[in-house]
């Protein structure tokens, strides 16, 4: 299995509140680990920067869910 990578860039439509943040951060780690995907994710001032990598239909899947969430806007792929 090749790994498959994608890092992306967005803006939050609003500022999160840490209890916020941490709450998506768990949601995702659950979701991530039941479908083999690994990464890093950063937020700064309504920033999100995102490493997602694993299988190319599983990152591709994930990906395609962030561009749809309502939280997310201007979602650009860097890589």
């Amino acid at each position: 299995m090749a790994l498959h990578e994608i890092i992306y860039v967005s803006l939050a439509t609003r500022e999160m509140k840490q209890a916020e943040l941490l709450a998506l951060l768990d949601q995702a780690r659950v979701h991530n680990e039941a479908h083999g995907i690994t990464g890093l994710l950063m937020y700064h001032r309504q920033e999100f920067l995102q490493l997602l990598e694993g299988e190319r239909d599983e990152v591709e899947a994930l990906y395609a869910t962030i561009c749809r969430d309502p939280r997310h806007q201007q979602v650009y792929a860097m890589w």
